[in-house]
């Protein structure tokens, strides 16, 4: 394979498919349901946001305990952890980053909670997720053991730098209604 080609071809490697098929589906479950509620498809996927934050950070918790590979570079930090009898097993002592993801994921979780009896426009706490769960996953890639395919950056980060976008763009349109919605 062409060396020029080979990062695009990662971006669209099967592994993981099984994750974003169940993420699609879920959103589109909580659309449906917002739909048929009457309270909003936005609006369900905001209510629904902090359960995602915590949800993800037990999924990891999940990774941590199969010692799928997930795990981080090595580190010399008195809580490196070594996964001799993991999917990938490895002696050395590395960051345990599914533990970091599921601290941080927690901490999202709180903060979008504390945010959910607020005035936010429809669409902004799912909004406020994608930025904090995309930063997040930005910066503990750095840490992780994940080949880099384009500009230096991992498939996650790539995909991190998506749900930023995305984020921001939700933010921005919920504001934009909500004053919209108060001038009218």
């Amino acid at each position: 394979m062409p060396s020029r080609l080979w990062p695009w071809r990662a971006l669209w490697n099967t592994g993981g498919f099984a994750w974003f098929g169940g993420l699609t589906f879920g959103i589109a479950a909580l659309l449906l349901q917002g739909q048929f509620s009457k309270i909003g498809a936005l609006r369900m996927l905001d209510l629904a946001a902090p359960a995602a934050a915590v949800g993800y950070g037990v999924g990891r918790i999940g990774c941590l305990l199969s010692g799928d590979g997930c795990y981080g570079v090595p580190t010399t930090l008195p809580w490196g952890m070594s996964f001799p009898n993991g999917l990938e097993p490895t002696r050395e002592h590395v960051h345990p980053t599914p533990l970091y993801e599921f601290l941080i994921s927690l901490v999202i979780a709180w903060w979008l909670w504390k945010r959910g009896g607020k005035k936010y426009g429809t669409g902004e706490i799912v909004g406020q997720y994608l930025v904090l769960s995309g930063l997040a996953r930005f910066l503990v890639e750095f840490l992780r053991r994940n080949p880099h395919v384009l500009w230096g950056l991992s498939n996650a980060q790539l995909a991190s730098l998506g749900s930023v976008a995305l984020g921001v763009a939700l933010i921005l349109f919920a504001k934009r209604k909500s004053g919209e919605v108060a001038e009218g």
